[in-house]
């Protein structure tokens, strides 16, 4: 370990302490705000350290050395608070005093033991250390010169900064005073560096025996916390990998959620506290609460916050809404633990061995009723849903007397929505708050984290530059290939709003390497079987409601439930309608039917199958309606109900119970439904067939086995519609029929019909099979016009193959090229294009500085390094991204036509002119422009405004500038009369 007492060269020699590899603390009269040169036993030598913080009435000072004072790690300084008033024996500093030079004038260091007297020195708000030997002796000045800097410790504990000689008069020198540590850490801007250079905020610790024993413990403690609970597990995945088993980094995987506060008395969602309706990030939500019941579905992160609470409050990382948990100390109630060992009424100093922590024998004695009184503590209670109700009343019971002895503590509770009823724990002061699902954005932060976390677990170790190389490159496109399934299939988004299900498909998508589009139906089943059996087999919850069902009994009753919700065209159902489907149900049921009544199996599945949501006191819904879907579809195809089907065909409601049924059913049962679907559509007129021809149509994709002549049958009908009405190809309707509309449309643009060539790829391209890419490639060699919609689908295809059936039949020259990726950036520039446009996030822009073809560069996204511009030839430069970013006008100093949102002109540094800019395009709200001479040799001016009105007045100086205005001609233009009619249009 390396030393941290330093040699201090200022405006006099002194003493330092390393508090971290650059950071050094001192006396400030030892440098009086000059910078000095510090150097540490063992260390690089002699480093320039500048000042860094400076307090010249505590007599104290940071220095921030140039580079390391020393090689290796140090560990984290810790801070000792002396708060009783008997003298702290065992004391040491260690520095470099002036009586310790040699003959030749060389340092040495010296190290004093001695007392603290906290009591000593009141009035001067200082302490005073009493050395135990006797004094050096001085030739001059006081026999301590030197040692000012150095710092006095306990048992590892830095407890103040030594300042000077004490009285030396009084006491013959052998008293030194001692700025307190908590003095220091109290100073003005102290804590902040020390948190900004160290990377977390200090803390101070007391240093009587049971404290030390305490702290001590606490540190062991943290640290199994981190360990047991800095990882995300997901239950139910059969095929887990090796190292997913392990869960992965909650550092890198946890994705921040949102919530809504409830009503004190019900489930409906109230405003925050500020005001605001709507979903708020779970940090700010819990700002300034103490006792919080946080309500969530099955899988929408609850145990995974706890976790994060746990491991930030431990670590000292959690943000500034949060900031007063920071290194409070996290006591981990896991209810099934409860349930599992029989014990619902622990006393608190067995939480420890409760949550399994492997250093409870360790533990001081009564050290968890000290973290509870001592306003230390955190009780994060998970999963009151995973017990019976008797068993929550008796938790309730034991949370009453605990907050009632331990009143500071803060409490968080975890439960199922429908588990306990609204207010359960409001006489507790507990604030109701509800887990929200994740929205696109969220949905796709949360599956860039999971692949991130994933790439750290597989990368851990030793590994080759190219076994490092292909994992990133497999996990990037296992990335990349989900996210376009996800924007294909919204059957599939819609069930990764939560972060169970999300991370459940991101896993599949992995096991399958990205097969996930051709087994839908798969990922359904594997997703009810992991929420009905599988989670709860691998947490070990049974015997919950003393139920045990089976999975296929659970689905029978389920199904059932779902089957009825359907027929009446109903998301939501009363809760007696559920239990007369259950009693009916466990007529054939037999063993669960032993096993309890229809009541009891109702209460089981809403809190243990994780698909149904009680939504009142008296009625519930399933999760996901694609859920009660999928699950009506087994009922209905195992009751044979096709005429129903039939009728309901064109009812968008019911489309996705029809294709539901027809991927349950088997080959001769699914071309049963569906002749009976074109027989329909035949009788019918011309809106009505069509709608049940699509609906046939859009079952194909789930037919993957099926006669042929109805195959055929089903497309012949949809030929037939486009022929007559080209107009019909909407793709986001029409893409659902899957590859076999591709050779349909082929048949179609040969035929002359008059099809929208781009809506046919945009129809077309979303599949990503080869017979799109074919048809794609088709289209760009014919020299149809759709250059543009055709690149916009490069990302959902194979990289080399769309190079080779597109890229190489496009000129380059003429046409802006598309690079959603920085790999398809550098294919473009292979190509040299001339003008091209980036559309994905975060694109590499390196390839443009040896690329001195491009001449043209636009922007439509963000994230992206423009200092690389500098020095290219580029100089039409378009940046169509709505977020300003003033690094933009550091860049532009070669280019003379420039596109920008309106907004970048506020962000002109001041002072600062481009000339060289001839063609200026402004995007966005641009009423009441602002003057431009920022550009004083601009001749064109575009403007794209988006408000009602636009104000020239401010341009009548530019004689000779052409404004031209796209908006339209019912804008609002004040100051037309400053401009001839050649230099104004309006378009």
């Amino acid at each position: 370990m390396p030393s941290r007492v330093a040699a201090v060269r200022g405006l006099s020699q002194g003493t330092g302490y390393l508090l971290g590899r650059r950071l050094v603390l001192t006396a400030d009269h030892v440098t009086r705000g000059a910078d000095a040169e510090v150097a540490v036993p063992g260390g690089v030598g002699w480093v320039r350290c500048p000042v860094l913080w400076r307090n010249p009435e505590l007599d104290a000072t940071l220095l921030l050395a140039e580079s390391d004072l020393v090689n290796g790690e140090l560990e984290p300084v810790r801070w000792g608070r002396v708060d009783r008033h008997e003298p702290v024996a065992g004391c040491h500093l260690a520095g470099f005093p002036a009586a310790e030079r040699d003959t030749e004038g060389r340092l040495e260091s010296t190290q004093v033991i001695g007392s603290l007297l906290p009591d000593a020195g009141l009035l001067k708000g200082s302490q005073v250390f009493a050395a135990q030997q006797v004094p050096p002796v001085a030739t001059a000045g006081s026999p301590w010169a030197g040692m000012s800097g150095a710092v006095v410790l306990f048992q590892e504990r830095l407890l103040g900064l030594v300042l000077r000689d004490h009285n030396p008069g009084a006491w013959g020198s052998s008293q030194l005073d001692v700025l307190p540590a908590a003095a220091l850490l109290a100073a003005p801007g102290f804590a902040f560096h020390l948190s900004d250079q160290l990377g977390g905020p200090p803390r101070l610790e007391g240093i009587s025996a049971q404290e030390i024993a305490d702290t001590d413990f606490e540190r062991e403690y943290a640290e199994s916390i981190q360990a047991d609970y800095g990882r995300i597990r997901i239950f139910g995945l059969s095929k887990a990998h090796g190292q997913g088993r392990r869960g992965w980094g909650l550092d890198a995987g946890y994705l921040t959620l949102q919530a809504i506060e409830l009503a004190e008395r019900g489930r409906r969602p109230s405003g925050s506290l500020d005001g605001r309706q709507g979903p708020q990030q779970v940090p700010e939500m819990l700002r300034g609460k103490r006792r919080v019941l946080l309500r969530g579905q099955a899988g929408s992160g609850k145990t995974t916050l706890v976790q994060w609470l746990a491991t930030g409050a431990v670590a000292g990382t959690l943000g500034e809404e949060l900031a007063e948990l920071n290194h409070r100390v996290p006591l981990v109630l896991q209810v099934r633990k409860l349930a599992r060992q029989g014990n619902f009424n622990p006393m608190p100093e067995q939480l420890v061995a409760l949550d399994g922590r492997l250093c409870a024998e360790q533990k001081p004695i009564g050290w968890v009723g000290r973290v509870l009184s001592g306003d230390r503590g955190m009780l994060l209670v998970d999963g009151l849903d995973e017990v019976s109700e008797a068993q929550r009343r008796q938790i309730l019971e034991w949370l009453e007397r605990l907050l009632d002895r331990y009143p500071k503590v803060w409490t968080l509770a975890t439960v199922r929505p429908s588990a306990v009823e609204p207010g359960w724990l409001t006489h507790l002061d507990f604030q109701e708050l509800a887990l929200s699902p994740m929205g696109e954005e969220h949905r796709r932060r949360f599956i860039g984290r999971w692949h991130g976390a994933i790439l750290a677990e597989v990368t851990a170790g030793t590994h080759t530059p190219q076994e490092l190389a292909r994992w990133r490159q497999e996990l990037t496109d296992l990335e990349s290939g989900l996210m376009r399934t996800l924007e294909q299939s919204d059957d599939l988004a819609q069930i990764t709003d939560s972060p169970l299900l999300c991370a459940m498909v991101c896993a599949l998508n992995r096991e399958s390497d990205g097969a996930l589009p051709s087994h839908r139906m798969e990922i359904y089943r594997d997703a009810l079987s992991m929420l009905l059996v599988k989670r709860d087999d691998a947490k070990q919850v049974t015997a919950i409601e003393k139920l045990k069902p089976s999975e296929s009994e659970q689905l029978a009753l389920l199904r059932r439930i779902a089957h009825w919700l359907v027929r009446n065209n109903q998301v939501e159902g009363e809760r007696a309608t559920a239990i007369r489907q259950i009693d009916a149900a466990l007529a054939s049921l037999p063993a669960l039917a032993r096993q309890g009544d229809a009541e009891q199996v109702y209460t089981h599945l809403l809190n243990r199958s994780g698909l149904l949501a009680e939504t009142s006191t008296d009625t519930f819904q399933f999760i996901h309606r694609t859920f009660q879907d999928y699950l009506a579809a087994l009922e209905f195809r195992e009751q044979g109900d096709f005429g129903l089907l039939t009728a309901m065909a064109r009812e968008e409601s019911w489309q996705d119970v029809i294709r539901m049924t027809v991927g349950h059913a088997g080959p001769r049962e699914r071309a049963e439904l569906l002749r009976r679907l074109i027989e329909a559509g035949d009788r019918a007129e011309e809106l009505g067939a069509l709608g049940s021809h699509l609906t046939a149509g859009q079952c194909l994709p789930y037919a993957q086995e099926l006669d042929g002549e109805v195959r055929a049958a089903v497309l012949g009908r949809l030929h037939g519609h486009l022929s007559r009405q080209p107009g019909l190809l909407v793709p986001g309707v029409w893409r659902l029929v899957g590859e076999d509309l591709v050779g349909v449309l082929r048949q179609l643009l040969a035929e002359g019909v008059g099809l929208d060539e781009a809506q046919v790829v945009r129809t077309v391209g979303p599949l990503g099979t080869a017979d799109a890419l074919a048809l794609l490639g088709e289209l760009v060699t014919a020299g149809v016009p759709v250059v543009g919609e055709v690149m916009d689908q490069w990302s959902n295809f194979d990289h080399a193959d769309f190079v080779s059936s597109v890229l190489d039949h496009i000129d380059p020259a003429e046409e802006v090229l598309q690079a959603e990726t920085s790999a398809q950036l550098v294919t473009l520039a292979e190509r040299r294009a001339p003008r091209v446009l980036i559309t994905g996030e975060g694109v590499d822009l390196t390839p443009i500085t040896t690329w001195p073809e491009l001449t043209e560069l636009q922007i439509g996204s963000t994230g992206h390094d423009l200092s690389v511009i500098v020095g290219t030839s580029i100089r039409t430069l378009h940046c169509y991204s709505w977020e300003p970013d003033p690094g933009i006008w550091q860049v532009v100093g070669g280019i003379t036509r420039l596109c920008v949102v309106a907004d970048q002109l506020t962000l002109v540094p001041s002072g600062m002119s481009f000339p060289q800019v001839k063609e200026l395009w402004l995007l966005g709200y641009v009423e009441q422009l602002t003057d431009i001479k920022t550009f004083p040799w601009l001749r064109e001016l575009t403007l794209f405004p988006v408000g009602p009105s636009l104000d020239l007045r401010k341009l009548r100086h530019h004689a000779e500038l052409f404004v031209h205005v796209q908006a339209g001609s019912d804008v609002q233009i004040q100051g037309r009369e400053y401009f001839e009619p050649d230099r104004l249009f309006v378009s």
